[in-house]
């Protein structure tokens, strides 16, 4: 088996015992939909909300909004807790606006960066975007969207 697979497998038994400590609200019992089918790893959609950080959940989904991107499932962020937009917002939202923060995190990887600019992107100035793209389509696709 794969590391990736081994880790995937791991962060599957790990999000199932928070969803039953009620990390994700006390009536929250997983089992939610996901492409058509339900898996116990997945928030009813009721609580897909829940599935963003408490503290950063207002703010993303207000940039979300305002950006006009869309969440992996459409309108609304998915209740799949393995989902990777979901982990990227929840790590990287609180630290956007930040740019020591920002290029702390880069310098814990490679530490060769002297400074973060802006992304023009956004409606706002930050460091950190989500979902997005260039205003040309190098690859002949329909045209780039956000999310």
């Amino acid at each position: 088996m794969s590391k990736t697979r081994d880790y995937y497998n791991s962060e599957k038994v790990r999000l199932l015992a928070l969803i039953k400590e009620g990390f994700f609200g006390l009536d929250e019992t997983g089992n939610g939909f996901f492409k058509g089918k339900t898996y116990p790893f997945v928030l009813q959609q009721k609580g897909a909300f829940t599935n963003l950080y408490e503290p950063i959940r207002s703010e993303a989904l207000s940039y979300f909004t305002i950006n006009k991107i869309d969440w992996w499932a459409g309108r609304k962020p998915t209740g799949h807790t393995l989902s990777s937009q979901i982990a990227c917002v929840n790590h990287l939202m609180a630290i956007r606006k930040d740019p020591v923060a920002v290029l702390a995190l880069l310098n814990g990887i490679r530490n060769q960066f002297k400074e973060v600019l802006p992304i023009p992107c956004d409606s706002d100035v930050s460091y950190i975007a989500f979902e997005a793209v260039s205003k040309k389509d190098h690859l002949n696709e329909d045209g780039p969207t956000r999310g």
